[in-house]
């Protein structure tokens, strides 16, 4: 969890280029990724913006495909 948080701050302060994230284990991560989209984006810490670039998910191929989509 640590390593996404810092991932996405690099992405949103612009200290690293824009890459896709992918969040492997949708039963897993939904908890969180629900706190995120609602309780830190209600209070400005997040935009929609930010999670552009986050994709969860439970499918490889659709995980390699989002990352050939992105590339391009």
């Amino acid at each position: 969890m640590d390593e996404m948080f810092e991932t996405l701050t690099l992405i949103q302060t612009g200290k690293s280029q824009g890459f896709p994230v992918i969040i492997m284990g949708t039963d897993y991560w939904h908890s969180l990724f629900d706190f995120v989209q609602n309780s830190m984006m209600s209070d400005g810490t997040i935009s929609a913006d930010d999670l552009d670039n986050v994709l969860m998910n439970d499918d490889c191929n659709k995980a390699l495909q989002y990352i050939q989509d992105f590339s391009q």
